[in-house]
This record gives C-alpha cells, sequence and structure tokens, in this order.
C-alpha cells in the first residue's frame, strides 16, 4: 500500500522535501535495524529535527490511524527513549512492565 498523496504533501510541506523520502534505496535501509526481525519496509521516510516536528507527524498519524515506527540509526537507543517519552508520557507501555491483578 502506497502512502496517501495527503501525507505526503502534510510531510513534505512540514520538513521540506530534502527531509521526506519515499525513494527505493532509503526505504531499504530503514527496513530493518539490528536485531533478528526480518526486514520491512516503510512507505516513507522522514528526518524530523525537533520535538515540535514530531508532534505534528504523530498528531497528523493518529488521525489517521498510520501506524508509525521510530528509527534511529537501527541501534541508538536516546532517541527511542524521546520518542517513547512523546507517545507515552505515563510508561504504562514498557516491555516487562507487571500490573497489578485488577
Amino acid at each position: 500500500m502506497a502512502i496517501a498523496p495527503e501525507t505526503l504533501d502534510f510531510l513534505t510541506n512540514l520538513l521540506g522535501p530534502d527531509r521526506v523520502s519515499t525513494r527505493q534505496a532509503g526505504l531499504d535501509v530503514h527496513a530493518q535495524d539490528e536485531s533478528f526481525h526480518n526486514p520491512h519496509p516503510p512507505e516513507v521516510v522522514v528526518w524530523s529535527q525537533n520535538a515540535q516536528e514530531i508532534s505534528a507527524i504523530l498528531k497528523h498519524a493518529k488521525e489517521r490511524r498510520i501506524p508509525v515506527t521510530p528509527w534511529s540509526g537501527g541501534s541508538s537507543l536516546e532517541v527511542m527513549r524521546k520518542v517513547k517519552q512523546l507517545l507515552d508520557p505515563n510508561g504504562i507501555m514498557n516491555p516487562g512492565k507487571v500490573f497489578p491483578d485488577v
């Protein structure tokens, strides 16, 4: 499934054409990380530079039910932590988090 033209226009207007890519070479590079999982190419790759851009992108994606996968060099955790903080400010989506029985 290709990215909707409306979303591609939104991203290009927000970030500029030099920070949005649908080129196959770029999609292939971002299709996998350092884990053992099989590659899964994205439909678009964007390079955000600040929290405001990330917030606008995530808001747009949420309103249209578009899945978003943060990627930071394929192995860096620092940016992933920042994105998680934006997506999950209450810290409830942690791997292995145990909740008391309700």
